[in-house]
């Protein structure tokens, strides 16, 4: 990123600094500006460094200053300054990428996937891996967090937390010392532990749930509060969000594309159970349907819906 007396009066250009900056305090890359300051007679090359203290530094080593005064000599045409976000010293053929993915050996590894879920309480994500330093750093949602990475048998991995993070669907990664960082991989934070469904061991069956939050803690799906994403894009394809209109009653779902956006409530049905949700989206159409959580652990939402010139499409 070139920052000139132009390009900083962006206030995207601050931003996307602001951000790169996080990144290099956090370990995630190495930012190193190169660049020209310019004098009444004469100007010269700079090579500047970003620093765990928050200063630039220069790589002689003669002069360091904040990003305020970095600012100023662009605004005053002081100075140019290309900045490049660099990997670390430990990425190259002798350092490979860690990977880590759902316990087990990866060889078995096929079909339907059990991601781990934090339910309160609980710090410890375990999960397969390789090539995976004893200091490796954990990220959360593009972020490093505080927590401690341990090796076990049969290349297993306990990443345990020092925060639990919001309720919803999180995507964690693990970055060896300056060195690469693993894949993504799903986690789940839950609000509650599920009930023990009775009826599944042949026991006594339980009442027909009288609110969403009960019908919820019993599937297991108390976790579907809060914002989820499709993993392949981070959720530039496709943002699912679920907030409680009125507690313990009635959900709040809101859907983001590139296609449309779409509201709904969420709500169960004291007389039968059925949990249904109804709502609209910009583009005219309307949708009714109603969710089944299976055994599983798999959640179906069976949608009937109707566009804006009163055509009908039923979606699962």
């Amino acid at each position: 990123m070139t920052l000139t007396k132009d390009s900083i009066a962006d206030e995207s250009t601050l931003k996307l600094l602001a951000a790169l900056e996080q990144a290099s305090r956090e370990g995630a890359v190495v930012l190193q500006g190169d660049g020209v300051r310019s004098g009444d007679d004469s100007s010269s090359a700079i090579h500047y460094q970003f620093g765990d203290d928050g200063r630039y530094h220069e790589q002689s080593g003669e002069s360091s200053f904040k990003r305020d005064q970095l600012l100023t000599d662009i605004n005053a045409g002081k100075l140019t300054i290309t900045l490049t976000a660099r990997h670390g010293e430990h990425c190259d053929v002798e350092h490979p990428q860690p990977a880590i993915w759902t316990v087990g050996p990866i060889e078995k590894q096929r079909g339907k996937q059990k991601f781990p879920v934090l339910y309160p309480g609980e710090s410890e994500v375990l999960v397969s891996g390789r090539h995976v330093d004893q200091q490796a750093r954990i990220f959360v949602d593009g972020h490093r967090v505080d927590g401690e990475v341990a090796m076990k048998k049969n290349e297993r991995i306990s990443i345990n937390l020092k925060q639990r993070p919001e309720d919803g669907m999180h995507l964690l990664q693990l970055q060896n010392p300056s060195g690469q960082f693993s894949n993504d991989f799903i986690l789940t934070v839950a609000q509650a532990k599920p009930q023990k469904k009775k009826d599944d061991d042949g026991d006594a069956k339980l009442p027909k749930p009288k609110t969403l939050a009960d019908a919820l803690k019993r599937s297991g799906w108390d976790r579907l509060i809060g914002t989820w994403v499709d993993e392949g894009s981070k959720g530039e394809g496709l943002k699912l969000s679920f907030q409680w209109k009125i507690k313990n009653r009635v959900i709040e779902a809101e859907s983001i594309d590139p296609a449309r956006s779409s509201v709904s409530l969420v709500s169960v049905n004291a007389a039968n159970g059925d949990i249904f949700q109804v709502g609209a989206d910009s583009t005219g159409s309307c949708h009714l349907g109603t969710w089944t959580f299976e055994k599983d652990d798999a959640a179906v939402l069976n949608l009937g819906y109707t566009d804006g010139d009163g055509g009908v499409l039923p979606k699962n």
